[in-house]
């Protein structure tokens, strides 16, 4: 038996929270309302419905707010989401669908229009699956003992998307296109991380190898500038730049500026993976030569970090699990390489402070 598709329901006024959700349970949907968006969060991560719709207009975090919450949070970054308003001088469909929403719906409208909006975004859901269900499936035949599965869901993306695009293109606004083609993007440059990360972690002689240049002196201000320009690079691909923070005054130090890079880049990238959108990120480099990145995402347990600590040998079974651990590993081994310290503190909802500590010669050693 297929199961109901779950649509969530969120507006401040009762009356219409009860006619929706009675309109869709005869529908054959399942249907979960809520009448301010910080019920709505709270059961959108416990029950990942495959629809939600939010009026725009509520007391407290208003549908803008709770649409931007979404989106932060990976596990319902993909949901569908409509826009509602009785009040298209306050947003149309045009100014909705940039703020990240897939449909907007105008009140009034019937349960018929409700219906047909609900089935179209559906259907965008199908659509993706079933394009990434085929590639994993003919991935899996001929690579599925050497490539592990965080491959196949950015490369499902590209695919997915530009498929969709070329079947259909002409039924898609600019902006449609234009978010579609910013996916196809992010999707790209994760698969292309990923690759370069695993390509490393089973090469034994990273990052001690001639394909990156060798160590240089780097001033105080070289290192501030370099720090800055590559985390806010890579926070840029998460829409984080206003959430990092600096903390800036390193020693000068002689390091190999391009695996230094690469390890920022990863430490960045895990901070904006696992942190909300609006929460900081601070970025801190002393004298003493720590260079230390906090987030106050998710967390790590004592037994991931662990596993990444006791990592030396390149492990399909742990690694298939997605996003656990391989760019973390990746920071680890370049840390290693300067013969740096490297420190995972973290505690489970509270968020995570990954510190490295770069050996410093005497002449460059802060002032005692």
């Amino acid at each position: 038996m297929a199961k109901e598709p779950v649509i969530l329901i969120v507006d401040d006024d009762l009356s219409i929270l009860k006619i929706f959700s009675f309109a869709l349970n005869n529908a054959d949907y399942r249907t979960l309302t809520a009448s301010d968006a910080d019920q709505a969060i709270e059961l959108a991560r416990k029950h990942l419905p495959d629809v939600i719709l939010s009026d725009i207009n509520m007391p407290g975090t208003d549908g803008r707010s709770f649409l931007r919450n979404l989106r932060s949070d990976p596990d319902l970054a993909a949901t569908q989401f409509v826009l509602m308003t009785g009040n298209t001088r306050d947003m149309d469909a045009r100014a909705g669908m940039e703020v990240g929403a897939d449909d907007f719906l105008c009140k009034p409208f019937n349960v018929s229009e409700l219906c047909r909006c609900i089935e179209a975004r559906l259907a965008r859901t199908r659509i993706h699956w079933r394009v990434e269900d085929r590639m994993i499936k003919e991935l899996k035949n001929s690579l599925y003992h050497t490539l592990p599965h965080e491959f196949f869901t950015p490369l499902a993306g590209v695919i997915g998307i530009a498929d969709i695009l070329h079947s259909d293109w002409s039924s898609f606004s600019k902006e449609e296109i234009k978010d579609m083609t910013l996916q196809i993007s992010k999707s790209g440059w994760r698969l292309h991380r990923t690759l370069r990360n695993y390509l490393n972690t089973i090469n034994p002689s990273f990052p001690n190898t001639n394909a990156y240049p060798g160590p240089e002196l780097l001033t105080s201000e070289e290192l501030g500038v370099k720090i800055q320009s590559g985390a806010r690079e890579t926070a840029e691909k998460h829409v984080r730049e206003a959430d990092i923070r600096f903390d800036l005054n390193p020693p000068s130090l002689t390091l190999n500026l391009e695996l230094l890079l690469i390890l920022l880049q990863e430490l960045v990238e895990n901070a904006c993976s696992f942190s909300k959108s609006g929460t900081p990120i601070q970025i801190a480099f002393s004298p003493d030569g720590k260079l230390s990145i906090t987030d106050q995402g998710r967390g790590m347990s004592e037994d991931q970090i662990n596993r990444i600590n006791s990592f030396r040998q390149f492990e399909r079974e742990y690694y298939e699990q997605q996003g656990l651990g391989l760019g973390l590993t990746t920071a680890r081994q370049i840390a290693e390489a300067h013969q740096a310290n490297f420190f995972i503190q973290s505690e489970t909802g509270k968020g995570t402070t990954v510190t490295v500590s770069f050996p410093i010669s005497p002449e460059h050693s802060p002032a005692k």
